[in-house]
């Protein structure tokens, strides 16, 4: 927890452009919830993971902390995100529904930026240099964070690496091509749909 403290500092010098954490907060709120709000503050998009139970996060003491800091300042409204994880096929380039979905994890029932990603059975890494599958929103979270990495890469290829791109400009691509599930709220990260949102974005980027 200690070398959270170091991470604005990494993030500055190593250009970090998002940030994705699954760590729960109960046992350091201030700590963590600084560390966000840092991020955030500074235009750094946050991915947060929520919870793997269906339960309604907004609800959670550890939510509600990280709220109460978003109301102090605007800015965090959009450049923090918060994961769920479902089942469906997760191929990373796109995300497609399967036709019955068997589970969603936590929801909200508060107007957050709550999106889901792939989050069931995912390769991950394990301890001794291995490698397994691993289910949660702990699975979702940095599925979610590459995809803006990758759309962020995506829009600086097209134009050129000197150009600037405000997050802002990334993040709605990525949120505003989100695929919804029938007969629900939830939207799910589509990386295809995100791509082909910047692509209609592209000319008036390169003209601003």
């Amino acid at each position: 927890m200690s070398s959270f403290k170091s991470l604005h500092d990494y993030a500055k010098q190593n250009n970090i452009t998002v940030v994705s954490m699954s760590i729960r907060l109960e046992e350091t709120p201030d700590l963590c919830s600084n560390l966000i709000q840092g991020f955030t503050v500074n235009h750094i998009p946050f991915f947060k993971a929520t919870n793997n139970e269906a339960i309604d996060y907004s609800k959670t003491e550890e939510c509600k902390t990280i709220i109460e800091r978003a109301r102090t300042h605007n800015d965090l409204n959009t450049h923090l995100f918060f994961l769920g994880f479902t089942e469906y096929s997760n191929n990373l380039f796109s995300f497609l529904l399967k036709e019955n979905m068997s589970k969603i994890s936590a929801y909200t029932s508060e107007k957050i930026n709550y999106i889901l990603a792939p989050g069931t059975k995912i390769t991950s890494t394990l301890p001794a240099n291995k490698f397994g599958k691993m289910t949660g929103s702990s699975m979702a979270t940095p599925i979610a964070a590459a995809s803006y990495a990758l759309l962020n890469n995506y829009y600086k290829n097209q134009l050129n690496e000197d150009h600037y791109i405000e997050s802002k400009i990334i993040l709605e691509a990525l949120f505003n091509s989100c695929r919804n599930i029938q007969s629900s709220e939830h939207r799910v990260v589509d990386l295809n749909k995100s791509i082909e949102y910047a692509n209609r974005d592209l000319d008036n980027i390169a003209n601003s």
